[in-house]
């Protein structure tokens, strides 16, 4: 044996050296010493010899002494770190020893050195997901983009690591690269970035990102619960972009305009009514399902109730209501629309107005009547009042027509109908009060005309003007007294 082995070490060839080591160990156990020693002692004279001393890290393998393999395997990186072979019976020791670490740490310097070989690409990875290292992970994937100058071929592995790592916004940005590799690439970037909207609702990018991938695939089925989330990222930035990318590809989608209008109904959300009303425009001209029509009423009702909008507008989604049959609603947002200072008259509402005349509901003929007295139209208003006396609005319309009375100064007409309407409900405080203070102005009005038809009282009117330098007020006072104190013929 010894004078085969003398004859394999003086060749270059290392592989017929180790086949016959194995052989020879194998036949006869007890031979290893020997051949152990004679492999090293020809070693020691050339330290050099990398394939020689792989040849016993990979026999130390074979007969399964992995902590003298190890230490081998080790030495030879220590002269030589891009020696290739160490690193695959590194990568099988990985496995067989109690402490991983020396071996990552020299799979490490390799990236280190830029030695991306194979093994070590394949490798490192695994080890550190073994190990549930995803900030170890992510470092691989960052230095492999650094090196090749993108994370092809591993995009996908890269998303994972991010995502493991809790780097949301880099696990979008990979998962969105990979998709324009293939069209399989992107059927698996679109699965990846859902999966990652379901662990974090605030990556913006990747709503950006899956709903211009699912325009692509041309599905809108997919990209409507995608726009129902949006939301949740809480960028308004972001929010408008999706809804735009959305309606933009498909008009004709109610859908998308609903949740569109809907995301206004979220404090996040800044309020334009401009881009509101243009939603509500679109919507007009398009048919909507039951559901999509209901979120479409209940939104409207919320902006009226929670945003002051151009009486115009406020007409335009009071129509809406009543055209979805919401009367009520339009009713109690109208109410508060009347109520507002100098919109009565406001030209928009005539024909709002006309419609709800034409309703014969109590609720519509009662603010119909309000809104023909605050625009001077009395014969009609009565004529309204009339009808809603046999109503269950019958109190509110006496109390609507002693203002109407009041309004065209028939004092004894309006403290007649209060009159009337505390006989007819005697136990409504708010009656009472009503009566007592119709009395009281009416009082006032008589008191003060008694007043102004006082020639003295002009008088000292028309001193106080003269002197505060206001001559045509005084001037206008003194031809009152001329007035008054003509005698009568």
């Amino acid at each position: 044996m010894s004078t085969v082995l003398d004859g394999l070490l003086e060749q270059s060839d290392r592989v017929h050296l180790y086949e016959f080591c194995k052989q020879t160990i194998q036949k006869d156990p007890h031979a290893l010493p020997a051949i152990f020693t004679q492999l090293y002692r020809t070693l020691m004279g050339n330290l050099d010899d990398a394939d020689l001393h792989q040849t016993i890290a990979q026999l130390y393998y074979d007969f399964e002494l992995y902590a003298n393999a190890l230490e081998s395997c080790l030495d030879i990186l220590s002269t030589k770190i891009n020696y290739t072979p160490s690193y695959g019976l590194l990568s099988k020791l990985y496995y067989r020893i109690g402490d991983p670490q020396p071996i990552i740490s020299h799979f490490e310097l390799a990236i280190n050195h830029a030695l991306w070989f194979p093994i070590v690409i394949e490798s490192l990875p695994k080890f550190y997901a073994d190990h549930n290292r995803s900030s170890d992970l992510v470092w691989f994937y960052e230095r492999w983009h650094q090196y090749s100058g993108s994370l092809s071929p591993y995009h996908m592995e890269a998303a994972h690591a991010y995502q493991a790592n809790k780097q949301y916004h880099q696990a979008a940005s990979a998962y969105h690269d990979y998709a324009a590799t293939s069209p399989i690439a992107r059927t698996h970037a679109i699965r990846g970035l859902k999966q990652l909207l379901r662990v974090y609702k605030q990556c913006g990018n990747a709503y950006q990102w899956l709903i211009h991938l699912l325009i692509e695939t041309c599905n809108p089925d997919g990209i409507h619960p995608i726009l129902a989330q949006v939301v949740a990222c809480e960028c308004p930035t972001t929010i408008h972009t999706c809804y735009a990318m959305a309606t933009q590809a498909y008009p004709h989608d109610s859908r998308f305009w609903v949740l569109w209008l809907t995301a206004y109904t979220q404090p996040i959300i800044p309020w334009n009514e401009t881009e509101y009303m243009r939603i509500n425009h679109k919507l007009l001209a398009l048919s909507l399902s039951e559901t999509d029509t209901q979120s479409w009423v209940s939104t409207t009702h919320y902006s009226l109730n929670n945003h002051t909008l151009m009486v115009k507008n406020q007409v335009i989604l009071l129509d809406i209501l009543l055209d979805h049959h919401h009367d009520q609603a339009a009713y109690s947002c109208l109410a508060t629309l009347l109520n507002t200072h100098a919109l009565g008259n406001h030209p928009t509402l005539q024909g709002l107005m006309s419609r709800i005349g034409d309703q014969d509901t109590p609720m519509g003929l009662y603010l119909y009547a309000q809104w023909l007295i605050q625009t001077n139209q009395y014969a009609t208003a009565y004529t309204i009042l009339n009808r809603l006396y046999a109503t269950p609005y019958h109190a509110k319309a006496l109390l609507l027509a002693s203002q109407l009375a009041k309004q065209r100064r028939h004092h004894p007409e309006m403290v007649q109908l209060l009159v009337h309407l505390v006989h007819r409900y005697p136990d409504t405080a708010d009656h009472h009060h009503a009566l007592i203070n119709a009395h009281t102005y009416w009082c006032n009005e008589q008191r003060r005309s008694l007043t102004e038809r006082s020639p003295k009282t002009q008088y000292q009117l028309g001193l106080l003007a003269f002197r505060d330098e206001r001559l045509s007020d005084a001037i206008a006072h003194f031809q009152k007294i001329r007035f008054i104190s003509k005698p009568k013929p």
